[in-house]
């Protein structure tokens, strides 16, 4: 079973506590718009649903995907209680991301405006690869947003901070981001500065 199947039942009662603030954040930040497409990567439960709906509203489309049924489930019941029509949810490989999986699973082409991705790339494997196909699916000069950690020290804090994810925080994930998009602007947060929100425009092709 997928790991992330076996606690997400317990998921949102860790994550709401810890990330609701840092997650906020991310989104206020990232300049969403009403009728926005957006693209969650390892959309989880949907815990960032609501404060995105928000501002793009029932003019805007949200497409989340993750690899993981029950957290799916979860999201699916959010969903479903709150009436949104705007939300489909994708379980699949996040590394198979092309536009042809969006378009199996929607029925059209997307190009979205924005790509948020929080607490996914320190998890997900091949990550810099999933970072380079979600800002391909961008539209010109689209933005993406990441919430996530860094910490390169090896240590029994280092350690402990990847246990419960199964994340791995040495990944400096922030400059890689750095490299790969424009305009780059990243916070570091809360009292350690583990956590940081990144985010960036997409290149022109020329750049």
């Amino acid at each position: 079973m997928n790991w992330y199947d076996k606690i997400a039942y317990f998921y949102d009662f860790f994550s709401k506590k810890i990330y609701t603030t840092a997650r906020k954040e991310l989104v206020n930040n990232i300049g969403l718009q009403k009728g926005d497409t957006v693209l969650l990567i390892a959309c989880g439960t949907g815990l960032s649903f609501d404060v995105i709906e928000t501002k793009i509203q029932s003019e805007g489309l949200i497409i989340g995907i993750d690899n993981s049924k029950k957290m799916l489930e979860f999201a699916k019941q959010k969903i479903e209680k709150k009436g949104w029509r705007n939300i489909f949810l994708i379980h699949d490989d996040i590394r198979l991301l092309s536009p042809s999986l969006i378009r199996k699973y929607v029925g059209r082409n997307i190009e979205f405006d924005k790509v948020i991705g929080e607490l996914a790339f320190s998890v997900i494997p091949d990550w810099e690869k999933v970072v380079d196909k979600s800002i391909e699916l961008l539209k010109e000069d689209g933005k993406i947003g990441v919430l996530d950690g860094y910490r390169n020290q090896k240590d029994w804090f280092s350690r402990l901070l990847n246990f419960f994810p199964k994340s791995d925080v040495s990944r400096n994930i922030s400059e890689y981001l750095g490299l790969v998009t424009k305009n780059y602007w990243s916070k570091k947060l809360g009292r350690t500065k583990i956590l940081f929100i990144g985010i960036g425009n997409k290149k022109n092709n020329e750049q």
